[in-house]
């Protein structure tokens, strides 16, 4: 976020002083925004799987481990209680999948609001470029471009951190249990 107000003074600067070209530098920030953000989704949602899948395995070793140990030493109804147990089991593997999927349609729901509003300001960015090149006011049509490349920065992270919640949640989703 810092670097995205960077990025509008800097926008607004450079089109407000025609001296001053500092459309470089506000592509430089937002090509590093960028970059950042693809980074640390990459290795944030590699981290999780990695430890999902481990945690995952361990359970079902558990499990498995804990399903023979009652079917072995209870004796008689062994199989019985083994059979309660894996039912128990696959009930709260029921809740947990509901529970998941409802957690992704929040995040689904919480992000889907601000980033059609930003989609919506930038429709009216670009329509306010168009109109303003035009009638030949180039400076206003700069400043609107360069309000738009931030607004775009500002919906990438959005949109880069809901999916990032929602793969992480199925991931955790699929691999647990």
């Amino acid at each position: 976020m810092p670097m995205l107000s960077a990025s509008a003074v800097l926008s607004i600067t450079g089109s407000v002083f025609r001296t001053v070209d500092l459309a470089c530098i506000v592509q430089l920030i937002k090509r590093i925004v960028k970059w950042f953000i693809s980074v640390s989704m990459l290795l944030f949602t590699g981290f999780v799987t990695m430890k999902c899948s481990l945690a995952g395995k361990a359970d079902g070793a558990a499990s498995k481990t804990v399903r023979y140990m009652i079917s072995g030493f209870v004796p008689l109804v062994g199989g019985a209680v083994n059979d309660a147990y894996a039912t128990v089991r696959s009930s709260f593997d029921v809740i947990r999948g509901t529970i998941g999927t409802a957690g992704c349609l929040a995040v689904i729901l919480i992000m889907l609001p601000p980033v059609l509003q930003i989609m919506v300001f930038r429709l009216v960015m670009w329509t306010g470029a168009a109109a303003a090149e035009l009638l030949g006011e180039e400076i206003v049509a700069k400043l609107l471009r360069s309000v738009d490349g931030v607004l775009s920065v500002a919906q990438s992270v959005l949109v880069c951190y809901g999916v990032m919640f929602i793969l992480c949640t199925a991931i955790l989703m699929r691999n647990m249990g």
